[in-house]
């Protein structure tokens, strides 16, 4: 969780100012009533997008994610860290 303008400074330094302008949404914890592993920031993308949860994809960093994202009916991906092992 944080502060959007926060997220959006790591993000521009990341992909850079013009890509994060193609960003169509951002959403933190902060966004949300409910935290992972429950579904909700997931679901909530999905319904600002207009994609069925079945057509999205999500890279996660965490097992709970995992679990957020597969309870959302999201197909998954997961980055390899000492935190999923």
């Amino acid at each position: 969780a944080g502060t959007k303008e926060a997220a959006q400074q790591v993000l521009s330094a990341v992909v850079g100012e013009e890509r994060l302008q193609r960003f169509d949404l951002i959403l933190l914890g902060d966004d949300v009533s409910r935290k992972k592993p429950d579904p909700l920031i997931y679901q909530l993308a999905s319904k600002r997008l207009g994609v069925p949860a079945e057509c999205c994809v999500v890279v996660e960093d965490s097992k709970i994610g995992l679990s957020a994202a597969l309870a959302a009916g999201m197909q998954c991906y997961i980055t390899y860290t000492d935190s999923t092992r």
